[in-house]
């Protein structure tokens, strides 16, 4: 699974340089980042079923939820939680950018 993270994290670099200038490869990079988001939500089910289980083990030792709140931001399942909802949220930010400048590409075609 380390193909689409890697896809991703190439497509975002070309964004934030600005270098996408065509609008087949827009259109092919919100293509690919839309079918990403099935992945990620898939991954993130079983982040949030991790960090619950994990919860309720730490909550058994612990003498209130909020001390189980603190105590599970130090472990694993936390921090691939928390990965997987800041990747869904770059995915769809991607794409509204990448959807706007395939608008502004057009805007710019039809002036000539």
């Amino acid at each position: 699974m380390t193909e689409k993270p890697q896809l991703v994290n190439e497509i975002i670099k070309r964004v934030k340089e600005q270098t996408l200038d065509s609008p087949q490869e827009i259109t092919d990079y919100v293509d690919k980042l839309s079918a990403s988001i099935w992945d990620i939500g898939t991954k993130k089910i079983k982040a949030d079923m991790d960090f619950a289980i994990k919860w309720k083990d730490i909550r058994k030792h612990t003498s209130s939820d909020k001390q189980a709140d603190i105590e599970i931001m130090t472990t694993d399942e936390f921090k691939e939680r928390e990965q997987c909802k800041y990747a869904e949220k770059t995915v769809i930010e991607t794409i509204r950018s990448l959807k706007k400048r395939l608008s502004i590409l057009a805007e710019e075609f039809h002036a000539m």
